[in-house]
């Protein structure tokens, strides 16, 4: 089994923040939930209580005088004592008055679970705002990262692998899914858990995928990390060819990008483009069985790699 190092920031916490995020957000959902559904029980109540006034007050002054009338001999008929307008006019303002007094009695408990409820869906949004593009990309990554790991964790002990280092170089810092190191050489890998057909070239900025988004080109930014990798090594006094290789590990990913060799050698001069299966049978065997490095300098360079600070600040 291959020798991982792993840093401090590996992607498995990545995932650990990604479900405490998760968690925290539908606790917080939950929670909000309660809170609002207390407030309506809450309202519920109060309006029907106010209900029940506002129809006594109603009976009290509309309906009552209406029946309690003055016959009139003359016309045969009951002649209200107040007018119909006044008497809505007072039923209107008393409406207004019980109203006032409910809201003042209501809102010692109404309004402080309406805010505290919409306060924690608010915080369970920002947790975990599972449908953001974000989110998901991240979740995705990791997920892509993990089993691109587990894909090389096979090979023999002679092979190193170093999961997500940091390379520094001129000011500059790379952050790397996957070193390999072993007996067919040095291969920096960026991982891309992406389905359908992703369309490029080489040289372009940007690459398309199926539905149509574009993502900054994976084949320049390998290249970046190779370029910043082999002057690193070089300032530690270790010379070394240093092969990029893109590993498309989703098991619907059709990657299409031309400009790119599809077999991994170890002294490779443009980018390696491979899919899962490509990755595990090629580029992890190929590791393997080279003959590139000899065991002290895959000593001297694994030395070197393993002294690349951590986590720069602010990254």
């Amino acid at each position: 089994m291959a020798k991982i190092h792993k840093s401090k920031d590996h992607l498995g916490a990545d995932m650990r923040r990604i479900r405490r995020r998760y968690v925290l957000g539908w606790i917080g959902r939950i929670l909000a939930g309660l809170l609002l559904v207390a407030a309506y029980v809450l309202l519920w109540k109060q309006l029907r209580a106010w209900g029940d006034q506002l129809a006594g007050l109603y009976h009290g002054w509309a309906v009552t005088p209406l029946q309690t009338a003055t016959p009139v001999a003359t016309q045969g008929a009951y002649q209200p004592l107040q007018s119909p307008w006044l008497v809505g006019l007072h039923a209107a303002w008393e409406m207004v008055v019980c109203g006032a007094e409910m809201a003042v009695r209501l809102s010692p408990m109404l309004l402080p679970a309406f805010v505290a409820g919409v306060a924690m869906w608010i915080f369970g949004l920002m947790m975990a705002p599972m449908h953001s593009d974000a989110f998901q990309g991240l979740r995705a990554g990791v997920e892509g990262e993990r089993y691109a790991l587990s894909l090389v964790r096979g090979m023999s002990r002679s092979c190193h692998v170093f999961v997500n280092k940091y390379i520094p170089y001129d000011g500059h810092w790379s952050e790397t899914d996957l070193i390999l190191v072993g007996p067919g050489g040095v291969a920096i890998v960026e991982v891309k858990n992406w389905s359908g057909l992703v369309q490029g070239d080489a040289a372009d900025e940007q690459v398309t995928r199926e539905d149509g988004r574009t993502h900054y080109n994976p084949v320049r930014q390998v290249n970046t990390h190779v370029y910043r990798l082999k002057n690193y090594l070089r300032s530690k006094g270790v010379n070394a060819w240093v092969v990029p290789v893109v590993a498309f590990v989703h098991p619907k990913s059709k990657p299409d990008i031309s400009g790119v060799t599809k077999a991994y050698t170890q002294d490779a001069r443009s980018t390696v483009v491979v899919t899962a299966q490509q990755f595990h049978t090629n580029v992890a065997l190929a590791m393997e069985g080279g003959t590139a490095l000899s065991k002290a300098e895959i000593r001297e360079v694994v030395r070197a790699i393993r002294s690349a600070p951590g986590k720069p600040a602010g990254a």
